[in-house]
């Protein structure tokens, strides 16, 4: 299951939350979490919210608002705003990302993710890989997909960081 919900969120809020993302000192390199991965393969993560406790305030209340703009706008037909995690990943042209897959016990969970950087374009790639197929990543746009399938970042084109910011929420009945 995979849906796209095109201006599911404002782009000043996207644009804001970037901009203060980008000045925090908290990034890590815990991710990939597997024993097998390799330092040099791991990519930087901010940890917004882990397992419902807010680890950042201010930036969880900004990312809370995209995620209940996106519900308002048809995100309530797949998941309830019940955040169980959210963070900001930084990928870019210097390493392939992993296929993985998310939550491989749980069938209860989506996952909900947006862009953060609204300037992207579509020349630089970057999309979303889903279960083998390639969508196309848009400022604005909420991607919601069941993590249990194998997904990962498109190969990114050029200089730029993309930054985009996911959260592992409670799926509905509908989806």
């Amino acid at each position: 299951m995979i849906r796209v919900i095109d201006n599911a969120v404002p782009i000043a809020i996207l644009d804001f939350i970037r901009s203060i993302a980008e000045k925090r000192e908290t990034w890590h390199y815990k991710c990939p979490t597997a024993a097998w991965v390799q330092f040099k393969d791991k990519h930087p993560k901010l940890d917004l919210i882990v397992n419902g406790n807010i680890v950042d305030n201010f930036l969880a209340g900004l990312a809370i608002g995209a995620l209940m703009s996106a519900f308002d706008k048809g995100g309530h037909e797949y998941f309830f705003p019940e955040v169980l995690y959210s963070g900001i990943a930084i990928k870019d042209s210097t390493r392939d990302d992993n296929t993985h897959i998310d939550h491989d016990d749980r069938d209860d969970i989506v996952k909900v993710l947006f862009l953060l950087n609204t300037d992207w374009q579509e020349e630089w790639k970057g999309g979303f890989k889903y279960d083998g197929d390639v969508y196309n990543f848009k400022p604005g746009s909420a991607i919601i997909f069941d993590p249990r399938v194998p997904h990962s970042a498109d190969e990114i084109l050029g200089d730029e960081k993309r930054l985009a910011l996911d959260f592992s929420v409670r799926k509905t009945t509908l989806s």
